[in-house]
C-alpha cells in the first residue's frame, strides 16, 4: 500500500510550499494535489503543520575506524541510528584498506562491518594508499561493485603516496569517470616549519634553550603524525622501520639538555645512535621523559635501540628527512654522519674537561 503525508509544507532547494506527498514503497511518486482516487488507495499520515525535508545524506562518514591506536565512537549500527534521528538517511564511508592492501580486501572489509548493521542507505568511498599496477588494475572492478570516489592523501606517512602517484591516479579515474578527492597538505612543508620553530621559540625570552626545544617537540606532537618509513644504516648493519625519531650523540646533551645516552662521550670513538620506533602519540607521551632523562634501559627495548656506529646513514623510504644539527634544520632524502677523529681542536680554559659538560 502507498503512504499519502497530507498537510504539511515541503522543502526543496527551490523554497517551502504547502503540498502533499504521494510515496510508493521508497520512492516519491506524487507531490501536489493528490487525486482522490489515489489518496483512497493509501494510508494516510496526517502531518499538518510539519515540515517535510528529503533525507539528508551526510557524504563523509568515518565509522568503526581503526585510527592512531584508537577506533572511532561510532559503528555503522549507532552511527546510522544518530544519522535517522537527526534526518540523515544516506551516508557514505570510507573503505581505508592500509598499504600493502588491496582494494578489494578494503571494500570486503567495509562490507563486514556495515552489512546487516547500517539502519539506513549507505554507500563507500575508496580511500587509495598505495599506488602501482596492481592497484590501477583493480579499478574496474571498484567501478563495477559501485565504488566511483576515490581520496588520496599528500600527509600522515601511513597514507601518503607522492606527487607523482597522485598524478597517475588521477589520469586514472578521470579515463574512468571517477571522482577523486585529495586531503591537500604540503608534509614536507609542516615538518620545515616545526624544524624551523626551535629558533622561534628560542627567540622567547620566556623560554631557556631546553625549553624552545620541548616547545617545538609540543608542536610537533600536537599537530602533527609522527612516525616515518627510514632504512638505518649503521656500519655494516641494515634496518627498515618506521620510526618516531633517530637520534645520533656525540656527547652527553643533545636537543635543548636532554642526555638521551648519558655514557656518551665527545672523546669515545663511536656515534651513540638512539632508534625509536613509532608508536601511538599517547605512548610516546609516555616515554620521553625516560628518553630525555636518559633512562633508556628501563624503557621497553622493542621500541627503544641504542647502539654505536662510526658511520650512520638515514634514507627516507617515503616523504623527506628533516634534519636537526644543533638546532640548524635541513631537508634531504638521505643524510650521512660519520665520526671525524681528531679534525677539530677545541681550546678551553686549563682544568676544562669537554666530558663534563659536553655541550
Amino acid at each position: 500500500m502507498k503512504t499519502l503525508l497530507r498537510g504539511g509544507y515541503v522543502v526543496s532547494g527551490r523554497g517551502c510550499r504547502r503540498a502533499d506527498v504521494l510515496i510508493d514503497g521508497e520512492k516519491v511518486e506524487m507531490l501536489g494535489h493528490i487525486p482522490p482516487e489515489l489518496a483512497a488507495q493509501s494510508e494516510v499520515v496526517d502531518v499538518t503543520g510539519c515540515m517535510l525535508f528529503p533525507g539528508f545524506i551526510d557524504a563523509h562518514t568515518h565509522f568503526d575506524l581503526d585510527v592512531c591506536s584508537t577506533t572511532t565512537a561510532d559503528d555503522f549500527e549507532s552511527g546510522s541510528k544518530s544519522a535517522i534521528r537527526g534526518g540523515t538517511t544516506t551516508v557514505i564511508d570510507f573503505a581505508c584498506p592500509n598499504k600493502g592492501e588491496s582494494l578489494a580486501y578494503g571494500l570486503d572489509l567495509w562490507h563486514k562491518k556495515a552489512d546487516g548493521k547500517c539502519y539506513c542507505d549507505y554507500g563507500f568511498h575508496m580511500t587509495i594508499d598505495d599506488w602501482n599496477e596492481s592497484i590501477e588494475s583493480e579499478l574496474d572492478a571498484m567501478f563495477d561493485a559501485g565504488i566511483t570516489s576515490f581520496k588520496m592523501y599528500l600527509t600522515y606517512p601511513a597514507m601518503m603516496i607522492g606527487d607523482g602517484a597522485v598524478y597517475r591516479a588521477l589520469k586514472a579515474l578521470k579515463a574512468r569517470g571517477g571522482i577523486a578527492g585529495v586531503h591537500c597538505e604540503n608534509a614536507g612543508v609542516i615538518d620545515a616549519r616545526i624544524a624551523e620553530s626551535v629558533h622561534e621559540f628560542g627567540a622567547s625570552p620566556m623560554l631557556s634553550g631546553r625549553g624552545s626545544y620541548l616547545a617545538s617537540v609540543a608542536v610537533n606532537f600536537l599537530f602533527h603524525k609522527i612516525g616515518r618509513r627510514w632504512r638505518v644504516t649503521l656500519d655494516d648493519e641494515v634496518i627498515e622501520d618506521t620510526f618516531a625519531l633517530v637520534s645520533m650523540c656525540n656527547g652527553r646533551y643533545y636537543g635543548g639538555g636532554s642526555t638521551p645516552v648519558p655514557e656518551a662521550r665527545m672523546t669515545d670513538g663511536v656515534l651513540h645512535t638512539v632508534l625509536v620506533k613509532n608508536v601511538s602519540k599517547a605512548r610516546f607521551a609516555t616515554l620521553f621523559g625516560g628518553y630525555s632523562a636518559g633512562d633508556y634501559k628501563k624503557l621497553p627495548q622493542d621500541i627503544i635501540r641504542v647502539s654505536t656506529a662510526k658511520v650512520v646513514c638515514i634514507e627516507a623510504l617515503e616523504g623527506d628527512l628533516t634534519t636537526c644539527l644543533d638546532g640548524e634544520s635541513m631537508h634531504s632524502q638521505c643524510v650521512t654522519l660519520k665520526l671525524a677523529g681528531k679534525k677539530v681542536n677545541f681550546f678551553a680554559p686549563k682544568g676544562c674537561d669537554p666530558d663534563a659538560t659536553a655541550r
